[in-house]
């Protein structure tokens, strides 16, 4: 066994993120109020606003409401979240308004999992062709409320229904999860969804006496959520059940019959089709195995295979001659630790080579002692580890024959590796008959003719066995049938149900041919989730599940943000993010929000809406986090809301005023389909995603005459960059992204380690840990002349009681109320044009009652100190105030100095006093403004050398050394350390 480390796979060392595994200690309680409506002179305020127009778009692409641009913050009500009781509406509406939410996503209303409290459809019915009375009245009620407070509504109507025989779906056991895919195509499956559209937005809500088709407070629809063909053909889905598919027999036939239709049309004969297809035929003859001892018939490994292991994973590797698939022996990989992601435990062989542009086809039989999956691919053994493709199978205890076919992207010469992961389940694989050879490729197959409608689907993993044409029509059979949905149902919702509001089709899109099927659509919506949970025996397992846990800060290319802001947004059309999140208990999620909002507005993104915010028709008052998803009681995510919801709306960051526009010929996007080598939650692009991390880039259209030229566009940065702009910096090395307005700064990331650093009119002189920093400016004004403004700090969150299984999972022991927030102490430069400032702690509600002062340094230079422990707070209100009688002097006037700082015991001060003075004395305050230290100078002495305090008294945190001489006053921040 050899175990090795490849730096492109680690992240971050375990010690650097060990400090993060378990639960902390010494953390606060800060409860927002589950019924706060309240209007603070320290926050964002966010009038209630009755709404009485339709949401449009303007010309410029973006949505507007009576006439002006409008931007959401967004949330997700999921489930029995949509229908809370009706005595808990009017707080639930008034306080999203509150923390800046303007616009609600209603998913998952037609779920099959939640008791009647939780869907729009009666269990007991044995039907979903009838809405439940009591829900829908709920949610009427709900709507009325968040009407009135100004808060808008996205409808979204097929999510998670499941057809059911009493609806008159005869199959309907045997549909795929949800009916996606299917309910593209089955022409019955299609009327349901239009009877359901009709039901839910024509009846009548009682407290507004209009139906959601008539009101404004509906902002958007959705007709469909995260469901793709494409992304169905990619993981091997559209073939029948008994082929290791997702379709009945019928639905198989639907689509066979619709492929030899769209063939006839295309065509029109035989010879037209043969001569499209023989296009990029090859036959390479016998080429040779180009794996080395693919059989293992040689016994042993050699130096031919290596296992290589990472993180927790733990297994051994031995050739076995014990029921080989052919010849006398196999390979044996016996896993005994799993890990929370499969290649943290691979069986590879390196030293390949590849040519580009060719294909290479991977043949292989495998078998387990269990039911599991594992994955095989191909890519580059060295930097930049170029994945080139591979398959993920399912494995059981019988031999069972594997293929796949990869497009080389590049010629690499003895620096490609072939490996298989199994690091998610213990238990043992065995693999036999590796081989990987150039592919064949044909156009049309033996006996293939269109007069005899026999022509075959092709499945994904077998694509690159045939010509590009062919794989070309494939992918575009499958987007025809999508758009043919969307088409129709967008003019059923318009026309027959008089919908008035943006439309689109649906999300969490595969590419650019997703994106083109929607191209009649109103607007673009994607999804993305960072560290989302993974489950690995029993999809969403409440015990068996895992996180990696990691921060978005240190990943290569920030995480999520090539994904979502890639190019599939398209000019002229708002683009929505309508499901996004770091879920608990991520030690780190409250990063997303500087990102997030920081690439929102690079990219001029229309609406955020993170999901989610409750699950439950009752549960909306405990202090209590209670699941991955659910942010409302996540007092260290929602203390955040406020602060980002006020700067992505008012727009405070701002947009790339010259994005990177690109056009499309219809025909090329169908060819993407050939060079696709990611997996099936994957969008692919022909050019490099990164290019979103520095410059905004959408679709301009698909009509182009030409294929673009990608060789113009910049490339994807390194792990230090900024933005267009040079609003935002990014360092992923060090951890930080930050973002520098003239009204907001947000940074985010190992805070610890940005000491020093300059953000503006903000410097960062210290801090303690990872976490969020927030200043925002309330009155409109930059923030050096702003008299009024707020400081968001936050970091982590957890529950009372906790139970850590290492720092991946608490499986079912999520713990109890109350929850606690770790505690973070900063120090802070700020640049504010004022004579002395105020700096108020808030309660939860956002109310001021103590406050500290602060004279400057220099002229308009203020060191504050915020510490957490003492002040038990997310927010600081500043506030600028007149000069008391003393003048604040910079600590270079008197030459002041302190060491060792930080200190745990013994504190030295040395200083040079005006000759002359009167009065001169030492003070130390801590982070509340308390004098904890004074000391008296005497009035003869001019050169204060090595002076000494004690400080061992003193607990940990930020403190204020203070010289007061005279009139005048200079201080240095103090960190002291237990």
């Amino acid at each position: 066994m050899l175990r090795l480390l490849l730096p492109f796979l680690l992240v971050l060392s375990s010690s650097s993120l060990g400090l993060y595994a378990q639960n902390f200690d010494g953390g606060f309680n800060f409860v927002l109020p589950h019924d706060d409506t309240s209007r603070q002179t320290f926050l964002p305020f966010f009038p209630p606003t009755p709404i009485n127009d339709f949401i449009d778009i303007d010309a410029d692409g973006h949505f507007s409401h009576l006439g002006q641009p409008i931007r959401f913050w967004g949330i997700n009500l999921t489930a029995g979240g949509c229908f809370p009781l009706k005595e808990k509406a009017g707080f639930i509406a008034g306080r999203m308004r509150k923390m800046g939410i303007n616009l609600v996503r209603f998913h998952h209303m037609d779920n099959p999992w939640t008791t009647d409290n939780g869907t729009l459809f009666v269990r007991s019915s044995g039907t979903t062709r009838s809405l439940n009375p009591i829900t829908l009245d709920r949610m009427h009620y709900l709507l009325a409320q968040m009407k009135q407070e100004g808060i808008f509504a996205n409808i979204n109507l097929h999510v998670g229904r499941t057809f059911l025989e009493g609806d008159g779906v005869a199959d309907a056991d045997s549909l795929p999860e949800f009916g996606k895919a299917v309910t593209y195509f089955d022409p019955y499956l299609i009327e349901l969804q239009k009877e359901f559209a009709r039901q839910l937005l024509t009846s009548r809500n009682p407290y507004t006496q209009l139906s959601l088709s008539e009101d404004p407070v509906m902002a958007m629809v959705e007709i469909t959520n995260e469901n793709s063909l494409y992304r169905f053909w990619k993981s091997g889905e559209l073939k029948p059940i008994s082929q290791g598919g997702a379709l009945s027999s019928r639905h198989n036939q639907i689509l066979d019959q619709r492929w030899q239709e769209f063939l006839r049309q295309k065509y029109g004969d035989q010879q037209s089709l043969e001569t499209a297809w023989a296009e990029g035929a090859i036959d390479p003859g016998n080429n040779g195995n180009a794996l080395r001892n693919g059989s293992f018939e040689t016994g042993s490994f050699g130096n031919d295979w290596l296992l290589e292991l990472h993180e927790d994973a733990n297994a051994t590797a031995l050739v076995d001659g014990v029921n080989p698939y052919d010849g006398n022996h196999s390979a044996r990989v016996n896993v005994s630790a799993a890990s929370s992601a499969g290649w943290h435990c691979q069986l590879l062989q390196s030293g390949l080579s590849i040519e580009k542009d060719k294909n290479y086809v991977i043949r292989f039989a495998a078998r387990s002692n269990r039911n599991r999956t594992a994955s095989i691919g191909l890519m580059r053994h060295n930097a930049p580890y170029t994945y080139y493709g591979g398959t993920t199978i399912s494995l059981n205890n019988n031999w069972q024959e594997y293929s796949f076919t990869v497009k080389a992207p590049e010629d690499n010469e003895l620096e490609a590796r072939l490996s298989v992961s199994l690091a998610d389940q213990v238990g043992a694989v065995w693999l036999d008959q590796l081989r990987m050879e150039e592919a064949s490729i044909v156009g049309l197959e033996d006996g293939e003719e269109l007069s005899a409608g026999n022509i075959r689907r092709i499945h994904w993993s077998d694509r690159l066995f045939h010509t590009p044409q062919r794989i070309a029509d494939q992918a575009e059979f499958y987007f025809s049938i999508q758009k043919g949905y969307f088409d129709d149902m967008y003019q059923f919702l318009r026309d027959r149900l008089g919908v008035q509001v943006p439309i689109t089709g649906t999300n969490a899109i595969t590419g650019h041919g997703e994106a083109m099927s929607m191209q009649n659509m109103d607007f673009v919506d994607d999804h993305a989730y960072w560290n989302h949970p993974l489950f690995p025996s029993i999809p969403w397992s409440s015990y068996d599940w895992l996180i990696d846990n990691e921060p978005m800060v240190k990943s290569e290319f920030l995480g999520t943000i090539p994904g979502l802001f890639a190019g599939l947004a398209a000019r002229g059309k708002p683009y929505t993010i309508s499901e996004y999140n770091h879920p608990f208990p991520n030690h780190f999620q409250t990063e997303l929000f500087a990102i997030l909002t920081a690439y929102a507005s690079l990219h001029d993104a229309d609406a955020l809406m993170l999901y989610s915010y409750n699950e439950s028709h009752q549960n909306w008052e405990a202090d209590w986090i209670n699941g991955f998803f659910n942010i409302h009681r996540n007092n260290a995510m929602m203390g955040l809301f406020p602060i980002y919801s006020y700067a992505f709306r008012q727009k405070l960051l701002t947009a790339d005023p010259d994005p990177i526009l690109i056009d499309y010929p219809e025909d090329y996007v169908y060819q993407l389909s050939v060079d696709d080598n990611t997996g099936p939650w994957t969008a692919f692009h022909p050019y490099e995603s990164g290019i979103g991390l520095q410059r905004a880039i959408r679709t301009q259209g698909y009509a182009a005459e030409e294929v673009p030229d990608f060789s113009d566009l910049p490339s994807t940065p390194g792990r230090v960059f900024e933005t267009a702009g040079e609003e935002t910096r990014v360092n992923t090395n060090e951890g930080i992204v930050a973002s520098t307005g003239e009204q907001f700064i947000g940074i985010c990331g190992f805070l610890d380690q940005a000491n020093g650093q300059q953000f503006g009119p903000l410097q960062l002189q210290s801090a303690n840990s990872f976490g969020t920093l927030s200043w925002l400016s309330l009155d409109e004004q930059p923030l050096p002349q702003s008299q009024r403004s707020v400081i968001a700090l936050s970091s982590r969150i957890q529950n009372e009681g906790m139970v850590w299984d290492g720092d991946q999972t608490v499986h079912d022991q999520w713990g109890t109320s109350p929850t606690s927030i770790f505690p973070l102490q900063i120090a802070l430069r700020l640049q504010i044009d004022a004579p002395a400032i105020q700096v108020h702690p808030l309660d939860a509600t956002g109310a001021a009652s103590t406050y500290r002062t602060y004279l400057p340094n220099d002229e308009g230079i203020f060191d504050i100190l915020l510490d957490q422990r003492e002040d038990k707070t997310l927010w600081f209100g500043i506030e600028t105030t007149q000069l008391t009688n003393v003048q604040s002097v910079s600590a270079t006037t008197f030459d002041m100095r302190i060491h060792p700082n930080p200190t745990g015991a013994l504190l030295h001060l040395s200083a040079q006093l005006p000759k002359g003075h009167r009065q001169a004395e030492w003070i130390i305050s801590n982070s509340m403004g308390q004098t904890v230290r004074r000391r008296n100078v005497d009035k003869r002495l001019t050169h204060l050398q090595r002076q000494s305090l004690s400080v061992d008294d003193l607990p940990a945190g930020m403190y204020l050394v203070r010289l007061r001489v005279d009139g005048q006053e200079a201080s240095l921040p103090l960190v002291i350390q237990r």
